[in-house]
């Protein structure tokens, strides 16, 4: 019977145990629960129903944006990926923030001390989020349903592997602000900023990315979040196999593997220099 070293086992105890603390802690905040629930569709469904009546209630006015995406389904073509894109952005809280809150409160020095790993907190932070994210998405995705017609079409097993890779971006680029996070001083308006209108705008959440002149549609392309959101529609409305996403999910992984690589350099750079400059612990 093989045994797990001890140095493989102890990151993944340090992992669970931080997942466990925080899972807990949120739980006292039953508010909260009840708040993300409906997060998916308070802030996707008026945007749904704007692109609704600016296409018109029968699609009367679909040639253009349908010429320049290649869907005839605006409504599930805006709803999908905006659900994915405001309800994973709550890991950059869960994982950046936290961070940057325990840096403020004067705990997280003792939190590193007690932690060999201490790339332990993100990831552990990555387990707790992951816990309840799917749930939400599918509450989102759902209400959403109620009020409008999304027209989907899943593919249940590219949408699992198109949410899956969604999610290896996400967490990885939490891991690389939490990272910024430790020398950043107004954490929360960066982390906004970012996750609700740099990535959604130049990512394409709404819109077509054929819209933009060449030299954006170049940087576009780099942003895995781009290619996420193409994968969630492919999956969820047109009901798109393995070998029609194979490429899409192969780039997505690539960039963000080269994240979470960047993320733990990154991390341990910042990490060093929070300590040598005795800011660790203190705001």
């Amino acid at each position: 019977m093989a045994v797990v070293p001890y140095s493989l086992t102890k990151p993944v105890r340090d992992a669970i145990t931080v997942a466990r603390f925080r899972l807990h802690h949120q739980s006292r905040q039953r508010t909260w629960f009840v708040t993300a629930s409906a997060t998916g569709f308070f802030l996707v469904a008026p945007l749904v129903l704007l692109g609704q009546t600016i296409v018109g209630e029968n699609g009367e006015r679909l040639g253009p944006f349908q010429e320049l995406s290649g869907y005839a389904n605006y409504t599930g073509f805006l709803a999908v990926p905006l659900v994915f894109a405001f309800l994973t952005n709550s890991a950059y809280s869960w994982i950046g923030q936290a961070i940057r809150q325990e840096q403020t409160n004067g705990t997280l020095e003792r939190t590193m001390i007690s932690m060999r790993f201490p790339a332990s907190l993100v990831l552990g932070g990555a387990l707790a989020h992951l816990f309840f994210l799917g749930l939400y998405i599918a509450i989102g995705i759902a209400s959403i349903s109620l009020i409008v017609d999304l027209q989907l079409d899943i593919n249940w097993g590219t949408a699992l592997l198109a949410a899956l890779a969604h999610l290896y971006a996400v967490y990885g680029f939490a891991f690389i602000l939490s990272s910024l996070f430790l020398w950043i001083r107004d954490a929360f308006i960066v982390q906004q900023t970012i996750s609700y209108v740099a990535i959604p705008l130049l990512a394409g959440a709404g819109f077509p990315i054929t819209i933009y002149p060449g030299w954006l549609q170049a940087i576009a392309k780099a942003i895995p979040f781009t290619w996420a959101f193409q994968l969630e529609r492919q999956a969820f409305l047109q009901h798109a196999g393995f070998g029609d996403m194979a490429f899409g999910l192969g780039v997505i992984t690539a960039i963000s593997t080269g994240m979470w690589i960047l993320a733990f350099l990154l991390f341990r750079m910042t990490l060093r220099r929070a300590r040598g400059t005795g800011v660790l612990g203190m705001y």
